[in-house]
């Protein structure tokens, strides 16, 4: 096969990969053609406003697992397939919900100082005044935590997909809405259900629709989406790959179609192949 060369276009690269120009890894000159065309001029996962994250991971956290079976269910990577959050019911580890909302609280809060540090520095306040503001924000949020006025990411459906895959699997992304009240191993990553707004006297809450999540678990687990996200993977799924992945901006019709096909697929994943 070295004699069968074609050529790559340089500007493929930035525009598939613009943040870190990562090179795709392409069979045939049809690949570049499917690929650019997928491609196309779509907005990235990433210019969405959507975060990845992880929420436990078995050695930072390991003091909060425990194997007998006492708290809230820890889903893994291997628990669930598209469309089926239950695809394995054995669990390994559980954690007990209020060790669990502890740990999390604390993640939140420094989160939300991060967002207020940023949002006091751009408005042009100075040190005092700053550190004033930060901690009547994180003050403001620590209170509607406590009186369950926010939800922690737990609390709420979510989208999540495995961080560990291979382009030599039948897929390569795998995607599921894992349930509310269980919580997620770092083998599984998932979109932050939940933003926060900001202003100089208030902090509010944001929760993604669900339908938002529906849409987005059902491109996810789409042909197309995982033949271009698995010319890309050799291992580990790294969330730049997420973010790099080209999002349609559909009409409404055809966004109401895929969230039906995605809620129906989620009923029942044995239709997946369908």
């Amino acid at each position: 096969e070295i004699d069968e060369t074609f050529e790559y276009p340089i500007p493929l690269i930035e525009k598939l990969s613009p943040s870190v120009l990562g090179i795709t890894e392409f069979r045939s000159e049809k690949d570049i053609e499917v690929a650019s065309k997928i491609r196309s001029n779509h907005k990235l996962l990433r210019d969405l406003n959507i975060k990845l994250i992880s929420e436990f991971h078995t050695t930072n956290d390991r003091n909060l697992f425990n194997t007998n079976g006492e708290g809230l269910p820890v889903l893994k990577g291997e628990n669930i397939h598209q469309y089926n959050p239950w695809f394995s019911t054995e669990i390994s580890y559980w954690i007990e919900e209020v060790e669990g909302r502890e740990r999390l609280v604390k993640k939140e809060l420094s989160r939300i100082e991060k967002i207020a540090i940023e949002y006091g520095r751009s408005n042009g306040f100075k040190q005092k005044e700053l550190r004033s503001y930060v901690e009547q924000v994180v003050g403001t949020a620590s209170e509607k935590f406590a009186k369950r006025e926010f939800i922690l990411d737990y609390e709420v459906p979510r989208l999540a997909y495995r961080a560990i895959a291979s382009s030599t699997n039948e897929r390569t992304l795998i995607a599921a809405i894992a349930p509310e009240k269980c919580f997620l191993i770092h083998s599984l990553n998932y979109v932050r259900p939940v933003e926060y707004h900001i202003s100089e006297t208030d902090i509010q809450q944001i929760i993604i629709p669900l339908d938002r999540i529906y849409f987005l678990v059902g491109l996810m687990n789409s042909f197309v989406l995982d033949y271009y996200l698995r010319m890309r993977v050799s291992a580990n799924i790294n969330t730049f790959f997420i973010y790099e992945l080209p999002i349609p901006d559909a009409s409404e019709e055809s966004e109401k179609r895929i969230i039906s096909l995605a809620k129906d697929l989620m009923k029942d994943p044995s239709n997946n192949q369908k």
